[in-house]
């Protein structure tokens, strides 16, 4: 009833190699996410890992300024994650348990969930 509702389009199965090709490679980009989210978790607290994910819109319009040339990404777009950028870096700031490679490994988390 709700699919339905809201017009969603009826599944349709993988026609193309092209297809199967960009569904591997979003599900491989996807798995790397919840493996380096893992990996980070093991690394440092997870108080502050869920504080550095929260930074992820950052990446996101940053790979959309990159990657979506039809994508327009405006100062304001950038000026609105100002705040959360902030409050991620003043929370994680005095964060004993900061490691470069936890750092590097949740920038990679980031990227793949972006």
């Amino acid at each position: 009833l709700v699919v339905c509702g809201f017009g969603y389009k009826k599944f349709q199965p993988i026609a193309t190699v092209d297809q199967l090709q960009n569904t591997a490679l979003l599900a491989a980009v996807f798995t790397m996410g919840f493996v380096t989210l893992n990996w980070a978790l093991g690394i440092m607290h997870v108080s502050l890992v869920m504080t550095l994910r929260a930074t992820e819109p950052m990446f996101t319009l940053l790979l959309a300024s990159v990657l979506l040339r039809a994508e327009r990404v405006t100062w304001k777009m950038g000026a609105a994650l100002l705040p959360v950028i902030a409050g991620a870096a003043l929370s994680s700031a005095e964060s004993a348990d900061v490691t470069f490679i936890g750092l590097a490994v949740v920038v990679g988390c980031n990227v793949c969930f972006a």
